[in-house]
């Protein structure tokens, strides 16, 4: 009789306690001011407790809580290196992302399979408050092992083989202080179902403490046209490219065999090795820029990919100059202005673009003129949003997520190497109470190699990584990169 005394009154207790957040919110609900706060409050909360993720991403996600095959899902993660002068401290760090990342659902969430549907479907569940303070102290650690460049390279190797803990969130940050070269550093990884290059940097934004979206550049200008009939037949080759590349083109046979083709994207090989080249001025980038007639920033540093690459074969296997090469390279699809505390739009929103390197050409700034030709005509076709509605459309069927991804990866495994630019910052921004110094990434799609470049405060700098069955060093790819920047500067001055 005792004990059912003493449920009756905690049940009453409970009763109290909610009829009071009731009132609370009913409280809060006649000041307007206070009534937005909660509205904010609850959509980055309850509302958004469980969430089944859109398009790419779905697949992405899946494959991550599936784990069927290692080496797909492994490849799936972004690595991101944040330089300091000065020591970071762990909990400062760890408080500051808890403030700044709780209201981003994806950051939050652990994956979990919908009920019934296993094989087929995954979603983010949110982690209560409680959980989500107790993760922190797994998500957020200190490395005091690590001093080399050499060794943070290994680690971040490292990453490509892990698995995630199937309770934790899909991300981790790791301190490092008292490197060698007097720098400290925050490493963050994170898996790509959380979100592409663009919605990582607008959360990187965010935590740097500003509430605002990051400052997009200017849209690249259109292709000039000399006449209305250039315009037309520009238009119509597009249209053309728009049926021609998902339809045709991505049925055909990839790239011939050559030192940076992975034999079938579907199993790439074990390890993963990385570089970073020093930062170097936009300035130079600025000039070969105003040397070509119409070029935009993005013109030039495609080039320099293919450069870079037709450098390295000339080095080291020269037969491939006369072959196809090609890379693939992400086109963002987001809209101005996402929320990204809504996780129904924030994630992964890229499609993605095709250019065939032509090596044979000796001269960097003819080069450079077929690379933006290719460019150009990407910009006037509906490709991307073709291509782009075809991988939603697949990724919403009711195929397994292994299965869609080897369907992707066979669409879009068939070039040599992936390329990304991203325009981070034009100025140096303020982070964890000091400046932000230096920073770079690494991703690990399973191709032979990626060429990410990265420009940051006035700077730009490459981070390369390949699959060590490709090649073992990809600093001979960092320095290809030097040589192909020094020739396409000079050939610019003649």
């Amino acid at each position: 009789m005792c004990e059912t005394g003493e449920a009756v009154l905690k049940t009453l207790e409970a009763l109290k306690d909610r009829l009071t957040s009731w009132l609370q919110d009913l409280r809060t609900m006649e000041d307007p001011a206070k009534r937005e706060d909660s509205v904010r409050q609850t959509r980055a909360s309850a509302r958004y407790r469980r969430v089944l993720p859109r398009g790419i991403s779905r697949a992405f996600l899946g494959q991550a809580y599936e784990a069927e095959s290692w080496r797909v899902a492994a490849s799936l993660k972004i690595s991101c290196m944040l330089y300091f002068d000065a020591p970071l401290a762990l909990e400062e760090v760890r408080a500051a992302l808890k403030a700044q990342l709780e209201t981003v659902a994806r950051f939050r969430s652990k994956a979990r399979g919908v009920k019934g549907k296993e094989s087929r479907a995954s979603m983010f569940v949110r982690l209560d408050d409680e959980e989500w303070a107790k993760a922190l102290d797994s998500l957020v650690t200190v490395r005091e092992d690590l001093k080399g460049e050499g060794a943070v390279e290994n680690f971040v190797m490292d990453f490509y083989t892990a698995r995630w803990d199937p309770d934790l969130p899909l991300w981790r940050a790791h301190v490092v202080n008292n490197l060698y070269d007097g720098r400290h550093l925050l490493v963050m990884v994170f898996d790509h179902s959380i979100g592409d290059g663009i919605a990582l940097l607008q959360v990187l934004w965010q935590i740097s403490g500003h509430s605002e979206p990051v400052p997009s550049r200017k849209p690249s200008a259109m292709p000039s046209r000399d006449s209305c009939l250039q315009g037309c037949c520009l238009q119509l080759k597009g249209i053309w490219k728009a049926f021609y590349g998902p339809f045709i083109g991505d049925q055909l046979p990839g790239d011939r065999p050559n030192l940076l083709k992975v034999k079938d994207p579907r199993t790439p090989g074990r390890r993963r090795a990385v570089y970073s080249s020093p930062s170097e001025s936009m300035d130079k980038i600025k000039v070969i820029k105003s040397r070509i007639p119409n070029a935009t920033v993005t013109d030039v540093l495609m080039a320099l990919t293919g450069l870079t690459l037709q450098e390295y074969y000339r080095r080291y296997e020269p037969t491939t100059l006369q072959q196809v090469v090609r890379g693939n390279f992400p086109l963002n699809m987001h809209q101005e202005n996402e929320d990204i505390t809504d996780p129904r739009v924030y994630g992964n929103s890229f499609s993605q673009g095709l250019l065939t390197f032509p090596l044979h050409l000796d001269d960097p700034v003819e080069f450079m003129r077929d690379v933006k030709s290719q460019i150009d005509l990407i910009k006037v076709s509906p490709e991307p949003i073709v291509r782009y509605g075809l991988v939603r459309l697949l990724c919403q069927s009711s195929l397994s997520h292994s299965t869609v991804l080897k369907l992707l990866l066979d669409a879009f495994g068939k070039v040599t190497a992936m390329l990304s630019s991203v325009m981070g910052p034009t100025e140096e921004v303020q982070m964890f109470g000091q400046a932000l110094k230096d920073l770079s990434f690494y991703a690990m799609p399973p191709l032979g190699v990626y060429i990410g470049i990265l420009t940051y405060n006035g700077r730009v700098k490459v981070s390369i990584t390949t699959d060590m069955e490709a090649e073992t060093e990809p600093k001979r790819l960092g320095d290809c990169w030097e040589a192909a920047m020094d020739k396409l500067a000079e050939a610019a001055k003649r």
